[in-house]
C-alpha cells in the first residue's frame, strides 16, 4: 500500500451525474427489458392492463426512493446496498447481505454476456450467414467488459451513451409511428382497474421489478462520483423518470399497434417487439432491432460488471472478502484486482455450457431471473428496513415522510413482491426443473454461511484472547460506519 492509501481508494471526481443516470439506464436495459419482462407480462400477466401495472411499479420506486436517497446522503460506499443495510440494521445483517448482492451481480453480469453471445449469434447466423458460436461471441464480450472496466468509467459511459441513444431513437421512433397511425389504439383502458388487476396482477408486477434489476447503479458509484451527496439522488431520480416515460409510452404504443395485443403476445412473446417495430418502421428495422439488442445487453454486462466488481472491492476493504481484492489499479484507480475475478466469474459461468452443447436461453437465464429478483427485492425491503431502524435511533435526518413513513411503505410493498416471486417462480423463470427452484436456496445458503463462518471467527478469537489473557478489540453492534476512504463531497 502506498503512503497515501491509494490502493485502496477509488478515484474521486471521475463521475458525473450524466454517467450515473446513463449506468443506471444501461444496468436497466430498456430495449431488452421491452422485448423481455415487459412483453412477458403483456402475454401472461396483465395484458394490457402492464401500461396501469407499470405506473403502480413505478410509484412504488418513487417510494422507496424517497428513503434511499435520504440515506445516500449520509453513507457513501462502492458497496452500496449492504452498506446501506449495516448503516441501520447492524453490521452483521449488513454483512449477511454481501455474499446475496454479490452473489446475485455476478450471475448477473454473467447472464448479460451470455445473451450477448445468444443474439450476437442469432444476428450474424440470420442477416449475414456467418456462424460464429455464441460462446466464442460471449468471452469476446466478457473479455471488452473487463477491458472497459480496466480503463475506468469514462470509456463505459461513451459506449452507454452511444447505446442509449440508439435504444431511446428506436424505441420511440417505433411508439410515434403507431401514435400517428393508429391513434385510435390509444385507449385509457389499460389504466382502468379492471384492466390492471383483471389477469395475473402479482406476476406482472415482478416482471416490472425485474425491469429495474440496475436501480442501485448510481450510489454504487458514490465513492467516485462528484458532489456524491447531492447527485446520486439527482441521478437516480433523473433516471427513473427517464425510464418511466419511455417504458409507459412505448408500452402503450405496443398495447395500441395491435386489435388484441395480449393475444399476439401470447402466441410468440419473444418476438412481439420485432414484429411491432418491423409492421410500423418497415423491413429495414429487424436487421437493426436484433443489432440493438445484442449492444443493449453489451452494454448491461458492462454495468453489471463494474457493479459486481465494486461490489468485491467494497466488501474486501471492509474485510468481508480477501484483502487483496480491494487493491486498484496505481494510475487509474479503477477495481482490477475485483474486476479480474469478475472476469474469471463470467469465464467459468461461459466454458461449462460451451463444453456441454446447452441453449444459454432456455438453461442459463431462467436462473439468472430468479436468482436476481429474489436478490434485488430482499435488498431493497432491508434497505427500507434499515433506513426505518436507523431514523427510530435517531441516526438519520430527514423528513418523518422520506425516512419514516416512505420506508415503511415500500418494506411491505417490496415484501409483497417477494411472496409474489415465490408463489411464481416457475412461470417467471419459465422452467420447470426442480435444479431450477432450488436456486434460490443458494442466496439463503450464502448469507447464513456467512453468518455461521463470522461467528466461528470471533469464537476464535475470543478464545485466543482468553487463553492469552489479552480482551481483544471489542466488536462493533448495530452500526456502520463509512471508511475514511469511502468520503465524498459535499
Amino acid at each position: 500500500m502506498t503512503p497515501d492509501g491509494n490502493y485502496h481508494r477509488l478515484r474521486p471526481n471521475a463521475v458525473g451525474i450524466f454517467d450515473m443516470i446513463l449506468m443506471v439506464i444501461a444496468a436497466t436495459a430498456p430495449l431488452t427489458a421491452v422485448a423481455s419482462n415487459l412483453s412477458l407480462s403483456l402475454a401472461f400477466g396483465a395484458g394490457t392492463g402492464t401500461v396501469g401495472v407499470l405506473v403502480l411499479v413505478l410509484a412504488i420506486l418513487l417510494v422507496f426512493s424517497a428513503g434511499y436517497v435520504a440515506l445516500s446522503r449520509q453513507v457513501v460506499n462502492a458497496g452500496a446496498y449492504f452498506a446501506y443495510i449495516g448503516f441501520g440494521l447492524g453490521r452483521r445483517m449488513g454483512g449477511a447481505s454481501a455474499p446475496v448482492a454479490t452473489l446475485a451481480y455476478n450471475v448477473a453480469a454473467a447472464g448479460m454476456s451470455v445473451a450477448v453471445g445468444h443474439f450476437g449469434h442469432a444476428g450474424l447466423s440470420a442477416y449475414l450467414g456467418v456462424n460464429v458460436p455464441w460462446w466464442v461471441i460471449a468471452l469476446v464480450a466478457v473479455a471488452a467488459t473487463w477491458v472497459v472496466g480496466y480503463f475506468g468509467v469514462t470509456i463505459a459511459g461513451k459506449v452507454n451513451v452511444f447505446v442509449a441513444v440508439t435504444e431511446f431513437a428506436v424505441l420511440l421512433a417505433f411508439a410515434i409511428a403507431v401514435l400517428v397511425r393508429r391513434p385510435g389504439g390509444f385507449s385509457f383502458d389499460v389504466l382502468a382497474p379492471g384492466s390492471v388487476f383483471g389477469g395475473n396482477f402479482g406476476l406482472a408486477v415482478v416482471f416490472r421489478i425485474l425491469s429495474f434489476a440496475g436501480y442501485e447503479a448510481a450510489a454504487i458509484y458514490g465513492e467516485e462520483a462528484r458532489s456524491a451527496r447531492r447527485n446520486v439522488g439527482r441521478a437516480t431520480y433523473s433516471a427513473l423518470i427517464v425510464l418511466a416515460v419511455t417504458f409507459v409510452f412505448v408500452m402503450w404504443a405496443i398495447a395500441a399497434a395491435f386489435p388484441d395485443a395480449a393475444a399476439t403476445a401470447q402466441a410468440d412473446p419473444g418476438a412481439l417487439l420485432v414484429s411491432a417495430i418491423t409492421a410500423y418502421l418497415g423491413g429495414w428495422a429487424g436487421p437493426v432491432l436484433s443489432l440493438m439488442i445484442t449492444f443493449s445487453f453489451f452494454a448491461a454486462a458492462l454495468s453489471f460488471h463494474a457493479i459486481a466488481s465494486r461490489y468485491m472491492f467494497s466488501l474486501a476493504r471492509d474485510g468481508f472478502l480477501p484483502r487483496a481484492l480491494s487493491r486498484v489499479h496505481h494510475r487509474r484507480r479503477t477495481p482490477v484486482s475485483a474486476g479480474t475475478v469478475q472476469l474469471v466469474v463470467c469465464v467459468l459461468v461461459v466454458v461449462p455450457f460451451a463444453v456441454a452443447g446447452a441453449d444459454p436461453i432456455a438453461t442459463y437465464f431462467p436462473a439468472v431471473s430468479g436468482i436476481t429478483a429474489l436478490a434485488i427485492i430482499y435488498l431493497m425491503a432491508a434497505c427500507s428496513a434499515s433506513i426505518v431502524t436507523a431514523a427510530a435511533r435517531g441516526r438519520i435526518s430527514g423528513s418523518t415522510w422520506a425516512v419514516r413513513v416512505a420506508p415503511s411503505i415500500a418494506c411491505v410493498a417490496l415484501m409483497s413482491c417477494g411472496v409474489v416471486i415465490v408463489a411464481h417462480y416457475t412461470e417467471i423463470t419459465g422452467s420447470g426443473s426442480p435444479v431450477i427452484s432450488a436456486l434460490p436456496l443458494t442466496l439463503v445458503a450464502a448469507a447464513y454461511g456467512w453468518l455461521a463462518a463470522r461467528t466461528r471467527a470471533a469464537r476464535r478469537r475470543s478464545a485466543s484472547a482468553t487463553r492469552t489473557g489479552r480482551c481483544g478489540r471489542p466488536p462493533r453492534r448495530g452500526t456502520w460506519r463509512s471508511r475514511p476512504s469511502a468520503a465524498a463531497g459535499p
